[in-house]
């Protein structure tokens, strides 16, 4: 056996394994993007040089309690999201994303700070209360004029497919490949009227990018 080739680590330690989990079928989610930006770089100057290892274990606990909660059992979305890392660190150059974030979860909406920020992630469930359309209006209630957008699952997944002339690009093979939603013809960012407000939203980074970084499933 070659290390690097046929699925075998260049450190030899034998065949990669894989386990494929299907994403719950009910299962939505929703991004508010902000009318503001914030550079990556900004964010993470925000984040302290140590943190206290409490807070890690716990973090890498909620990694693994997250697949659970996307896979068999959403009750376990909640606490799966929180967070021990980034937010509370940013939450001072971020206040309107903090705000947004912390009635999300009050509600109790699974709500994370997507990537760096400053847009806001909430997962939940379709057939369940609060569901996505609970989103939309609390981040209304914000008076912020957030993009609110559902977004598709991703339910295939990654591929790897061999390389090579006249071989597609691996996105290109995917068959019925989820893309993002855009707003519906007449759908407003939540806090109302865009009048004297930037329509495009704003994000850290250009919105597609940003969005397809979601599609984690």
């Amino acid at each position: 056996m070659i290390p690097g080739a046929d699925g075998i680590p260049a450190d030899g330690r034998g065949p990669v394994r894989l386990l494929r989990l299907d994403v719950l079928g009910a299962l939505t989610a929703v991004v508010c993007v902000a009318p503001t930006a914030m550079a990556t770089h900004e964010a993470r100057c925000a984040l302290p040089a140590v943190v206290p290892h409490a807070d890690a274990v716990a973090n890498a606990a909620r990694s693994a309690l997250l697949l659970a909660g996307l896979t068999r059992d959403p009750s376990l979305l909640f606490d799966a999201t929180e967070d021990f890392l980034h937010q509370r660190y940013r939450a001072a150059a971020m206040p309107e994303t903090a705000e947004l974030l912390r009635r999300l979860r009050q509600a109790g909406i699974a709500a994370v700070v997507s990537g760096a920020g400053p847009s806001v992630l909430a997962l939940g469930m379709a057939d369940a209360e609060p569901g996505p359309a609970a989103v939309d209006s609390i981040a209304r209630e914000t008076g912020i004029a957030w993009h609110v957008t559902p977004l598709k699952v991703d339910r295939q997944g990654a591929t790897v497919q061999p390389g090579g002339k006249g071989v597609p690009e691996p996105g290109a093979a995917r068959q019925g490949r989820s893309t993002n939603q855009a707003p519906g013809p007449g759908v407003l960012p939540a806090g109302g009227s865009t009048q004297g407000r930037a329509t495009k939203p704003a994000t850290n980074g250009p919105q597609s990018r940003e969005c397809r970084a979601l599609l984690w499933c």
